[in-house]
């Protein structure tokens, strides 16, 4: 059994040195996305079941009031509509209680920092390379700049901020044409640590700036509208703040800047660690995979 469970986790994580924790948060977030994209057409669904039923409604009523019409043709058309009225009620409830369902699945989602390995002090260059280490942006690498002025260190989850990277990265470039540059800044600022992700391209309108990182909204057609929502969230959960600026078809920023850490912020890393090694319960299963994966590339390395 235990082989199995590990042969499934490896096959999850595939080939990836990441925590247990991390990968299931990962999971969650893709349900996030999942249920996300799956509203839209089942809300579109909803309201055009509720305008249809509103039009044989009003249908039904005109056809009563015209005096050209016999009785027997009245009959027919308002049995009509009132089948096409009742067979839309019917579908808008069945969009309503799909909707309500996946409503549910999003709002388990709402707190996955608690599969994420617990927060410890990271440095914010290390959190660029990983997120940058476990995406593959294609043609689109090569249009990166990382500048780090000067690194600084974060109380916060290296594989959450690595997300965040990678969400920052992707938006980025989904914005931005093939002669247009990203890039990635960590630097010390005003007295701030902050890390930005900067992209010529057509920018963010301004009238969408408020509302960026408001989960479900998405300025892309047919997005889901979650990874700049987990990114502030997720900032947010670390002490930080989140922020975006724009010039409409010039360039767009997205800025996050975290407190310095402090005495009390490490020894709270340390108690947490401590407690990490004494009550975790992914333990067993991470020295498992990790003695696969070594006596993987051992077999590989033998070849």
């Amino acid at each position: 059994m235990s082989a199995v469970i590990v042969w499934g986790t490896k096959w999850l994580l595939r080939g990836r040195d990441m925590p247990l924790r991390a990968q299931v948060a990962v999971l969650k977030v893709k349900q996030a996305t999942a249920a996300h994209e799956s509203k839209r057409p089942l809300i579109n669904c909803r309201d055009s079941c509720d305008e249809t039923e509103e039009e044989a409604a009003k249908l039904s009523d005109a056809i009563s009031a015209l005096p050209v019409a016999s009785p027997a043709e009245k009959q027919v058309i308002q049995r009509f509509c009132a089948t096409i009225k009742q067979r839309s009620h019917t579908l808008k409830i069945s969009c309503q209680g799909n909707i309500d369902f996946l409503n549910e699945l999003i709002d388990q989602t709402h707190d996955p920092l608690q599969y994420i390995p617990k927060r410890e002090i990271v440095s914010m260059n290390k959190c660029v390379r990983l997120g940058l280490s476990t995406a593959n942006f294609g043609e689109a690498r090569k249009r990166l700049r990382i500048i780090i002025k000067e690194d600084f260190e974060v109380f916060g989850n290296a594989y959450m901020l690595g997300s965040v990277v990678v969400n920052g990265v992707e938006n980025a470039i989904k914005h931005s044409g093939p002669n247009d540059y990203i890039e990635i800044r960590v630097q010390r600022i005003y007295g701030r640590n902050r890390f930005s992700i900067y992209n010529t391209g057509e920018g963010i309108v301004g009238w969408i700036l408020p509302f960026v990182f408001t989960a479900g909204f998405s300025q892309t057609p047919g997005g889901s509208g979650t990874g700049l929502a987990f990114s502030k969230w997720a900032i947010e959960q670390m002490d930080g703040l989140a922020r975006v600026w724009s010039i409409w078809k010039e360039c767009a920023c997205f800025e996050y800047d975290f407190p310095n850490v402090t005495d009390q912020m490490r020894e709270q890393a340390q108690e947490l660690e401590k407690q990490a090694q004494q009550n975790d319960p992914y333990k067993l299963l991470d020295e498992a995979l990790k003695r696969q994966q070594a006596a993987q590339r051992a077999k590989w390395s033998a070849v």
